[in-house]
């Protein structure tokens, strides 16, 4: 998982997501070493508590509907550009797949007038 979540965040980076959701504790180390890496985008941590203060990335521990709700919503409201993007371990685990189903609902129902 390693390598390809890598991968996956830079790839968001590189196209100009603004704000990078991550989901899962087995990704948290990548989570930290691209929010080092990618001073310009923004990450959120959802399900990874971070010992390390980073100004452009948070964690967060909530049950798996409030953190999709927030997330989604928190991303929507820092958009630039409109692009959210996720990375997450394992879609097929059910808690993440839900965290997911809330995370892009809340995003898609939030329109801020830039």
């Amino acid at each position: 998982m390693s390598a390809t979540a890598q991968r996956t965040l830079k790839l968001f980076a590189d196209d100009g997501y603004d704000v990078i959701v991550t989901v899962g504790s087995s990704i948290s180390n990548e989570t930290l070493a691209a929010a080092k890496k990618i001073s310009e985008s923004l990450f959120i941590g959802v399900e990874q508590p971070q010992t390390t203060k980073i100004s452009n990335l948070t964690g967060w521990l909530f049950h798996e509907e409030h953190s999709g709700f927030l997330s989604g919503a928190l991303a929507a409201l820092m958009t630039q550009t409109q692009r959210v993007g996720a990375v997450c371990e394992a879609k097929f685990i059910d808690p993440i797949a839900q965290i997911l189903r809330w995370l892009f609902r809340q995003a898609r129902s939030i329109s801020i007038p830039k």
